[in-house]
């Protein structure tokens, strides 16, 4: 009988759950956000910024993550946690160094500014990599008019937004989720089809085109601040947490940072600089977004307030949950069926190896591309499924379960405000989901049950021109035509034991050149996942330049 430390060094060599992302995420750009929304003057970047069109660029030229994969202990063991060592800025960000080609950013004391990045599948495919925060984890921008060559992590996460945290020398100006609520890279996912429909990005002069949509953390420059130069820090904290992935049980630390320079001028320059044209940018690196996300005044985070566990001379410092040793007893015993079936994702979420287009034409086509999603859908979960009831049976414990990624908790912190002289620190956020359950020991086998169901149903009709005297729909909630009453569903579909509305969109775009868009979303609750009677019909007095669907399924 293997013991507990035996078991839990045995996992590090097993490969099992969770793949690694593709790609992790920097900030790309930084631009002021004008009152009404919209980006305005020239974009600034971060310091030492290396553009992809760059022949010398590669994933490790602004890639700053912390601890790094050669981060070891004092015993040679693998460091998972940050410590007080750890310096925070990327090797070519200890510097105020940048060019002609790439500045620094221009602002003026209480403009707003948008820190630009891709999301990488972080949002749009939560469900790759297992035991990952709400939200993508949380932004944190730090600001200091104080930086050091050798400024450390752990320093700069005490800072609070009244500036007397830690060592004083900086200040919190805010804490937001890493899903900005409109980001999504283009790809099959559930999340991604919804906000390519409900949030689109378009090429300017292209109305048919998708492309990326980026994410952006959003910051009030301090209204006290003088000329000079304000230099922040951009720390995206992305942990696993323990007892949810069998490849770290005690869970790991993940930031990733950017470090970058605003230079703080006067009002009357700022005006200057808004009326100078945004500079162009090599295709590798355009993003035609050309406004905010509409709450980016009040952007919050699941967790406001930073909050760090550090691994000093080989021990934890902070407070973590400890390990749970059935959760590594039942690790160890499902590893090698789980191998053996190249498991890679929990057998609820499914997402195709190609994409068809998302735009489909009427209920007709909709109820078309329905069957072929339903069709790969319950070939791959028939598969997952026997797969996943394999390994659990093998271990005799019960499966775990965790929330439908439908049902992440409402944001219940206060914004902290991005003022260095702020006197109070934020409030507490709202719990988060809990992690999967503990895993009881059993000595019999348990059946996989999973429920299907449809949450929603999202409908798009675009138009490009109406009848003579209408008006196009306005870009707000109100344009919204909602239904919050469930379809009825077959008797057979029984309801999961929590269900949870998803989170109403708050914005969308249509297609320049437009005469407006008309999103509806209906609420289906425990609706059959088959069939094209749950594709919502939209009437519209008009040309209708293009009627979309998207579907998002939740297995649980």
């Amino acid at each position: 009988m293997l013991s507990f430390q035996a078991k839990l060094l045995a996992l590090l060599a097993l490969v099992i759950f969770s793949p690694l992302a593709s790609a992790h995420s920097w900030v790309e750009e930084y631009q002021v956000i004008s009152d009404n929304g919209s980006y305005t003057g020239p974009r600034g970047y971060s310091r030492g910024f290396v553009s992809r069109a760059d022949p010398t660029y590669n994933g490790f030229s602004m890639m700053w993550m912390l601890p790094s994969l050669e981060a070891r202990e004092s015993d040679g063991a693998v460091r998972s946690r940050i410590n007080s060592s750890d310096l925070l800025c990327h090797p070519a960000q200890r510097t105020s160094n940048y060019t002609a080609d790439f500045p620094k950013l221009k602002v003026s004391p209480g403009d707003y500014v948008a820190a630009k990045y891709l999301e990488n599948g972080h949002v749009s495919l939560p469900w790759n990599i297992t035991g990952k925060p709400p939200g993508s984890g949380t932004i944190f921008i730090f600001g200091t008019s104080q930086p050091s060559d050798t400024e450390k992590i752990s320093d700069v996460m005490e800072w609070n937004t009244a500036g007397t945290g830690g060592n004083g020398k900086g200040f919190l100006l805010t804490a937001q989720n890493f899903d900005d609520g409109r980001c999504h890279q283009i790809n099959c996912g559930s999340i991604s089809e919804q906000r390519q429909m409900l949030t689109p990005n378009h090429v300017a002069g292209q109305p048919t085109s998708t492309v990326e949509s980026w994410c952006e953390t959003d910051i009030k420059i301090p209204t006290n601040l003088t000329a000079g130069t304000l230099t922040t820090y951009w720390v995206w904290q992305w942990p696993t947490e323990p007892n949810a992935d069998c490849n770290t049980p005690a869970g790991k630390d993940e930031y990733y940072t950017t470090c970058a320079d605003f230079e703080i001028v006067d009002k009357a320059e700022m005006n200057k600089v808004a009326a100078t044209p945004t500079q162009s940018v090599a295709a590798a690196e355009a993003n035609p977004q050309s406004v905010a996300v509409s709450d980016y005044k009040s952007r919050t985070a699941y967790t406001s307030t930073p909050s760090v566990v550090m691994q000093q001379n080989n021990k934890i410092v902070g407070k973590v949950a400890s390990v749970n040793s059935a959760f590594v007893t039942a690790c160890s015993a499902q590893a090698p069926v789980i191998s053996q079936y190249s498991l890679g994702l929990w057998p609820e979420v499914f997402v195709p190896n190609s994409c068809s287009v998302v735009s489909t034409f009427g209920t007709a086509a909709a109820s078309a591309a329905a069957k072929v999603f339903d069709s790969a859908a319950a070939s791959y979960t028939s598969g997952s499924k026997s797969a996943w009831s394999a390994a659990f049976a093998a271990a005799k414990i019960p499966l775990p379960t965790r929330s439908p990624w439908s049902e992440a908790p409402n944001t219940g912190a206060a914004q902290p405000t991005a003022t260095a002289d702020s006197a109070t620190p934020s409030t507490t956020a709202a719990a988060a989901p809990t992690a999967p359950g503990s895993y009881a020991g059993s000595s019999s086998a348990v059946q996989f049950v999973t429920s299907e169901y449809v949450t929603t149903i999202t409908t798009v009709v675009t138009m490009t021109s109406q009848p003579s005297g209408s008006s196009a729909p306005a870009a707000s909630p109100s344009s919204y035509a909602s239904s919050s009453a469930p379809v009825a569903s077959p008797s057979s579909y029984a309801a999961p034991s929590s269900e949870s509305a998803p989170p109403s969109a708050t914005t969308y775009g249509a297609p320049s050149g437009a005469a407006g868009a008309i999103p509806t979303i209906s609420t289906v609750g425990n609706a059959s996942p088959s069939g094209s009677a749950y594709v919502p019909s939209v009437g519209a007095n008009g040309t209708i330049y293009r009627r979309s669907h998207a579907r998002n399924f939740v297995r649980s």
